[in-house]
């Protein structure tokens, strides 16, 4: 069974899951947004403790307030599982999204391909002609972070300008 494990980080506190009695220090991630008027542009980074593990891009809907299908996610922290989705496969699900029933972190290139959930990708570029950011290489990241994070982890988005 796991235990959430309270710490202080930059004069905040953050929730980590760990296993009783500590025995093993846990990997946490962190997702930083940039809102723009028709998407939102993230990064998502991967730390073991303060170490920086793995980065890479992501892509939700624009910020809508919370709206299901039309808006990306409060900022918040989750606890997010490894899951396997009939449509995406191995994914993860964010927990307990208010307001908000399975929110995903899958893989996909266009901002058309999220209805509220998170897309991951390697870079935002621009791969079609409707002049919003895309992704490259979204399946291989998503495979990457699922080697990489375990079972649950915390998932804390908060928003940064990127650019």
């Amino acid at each position: 069974m796991f235990e959430i494990k309270y710490f202080s980080y930059l004069n905040q506190t953050r929730a980590r899951i760990a296993p009783p009695g500590n025995r093993a220090q846990m990997l946490h991630a962190l997702l930083m947004r940039s809102y723009q008027e028709a998407q939102t542009l993230g990064s998502l980074t991967v730390y073991h403790d303060y170490d920086q593990l793995f980065t890479c891009k992501t892509l939700e809907l624009a910020n809508k307030g919370n709206a299901p299908g039309i808006s990306c996610i409060l900022e918040d922290e989750y606890i997010t599982r490894k899951h396997v989705s009939p449509k995406f496969g191995a994914c993860f699900w964010l927990q307990d999204v208010i307001a908000r029933l399975e929110i995903l972190m899958h893989y996909g290139s266009f901002t058309h391909n999220s209805r509220g959930c998170i897309l991951v990708g390697r870079q935002h570029v621009k791969i079609d002609s409707d002049e919003l950011w895309d992704l490259n290489y979204s399946r291989d990241t998503l495979k990457e972070l699922y080697k990489l994070l375990p079972e649950i982890f915390v998932l804390k988005i908060i928003s940064r300008p990127l650019f």
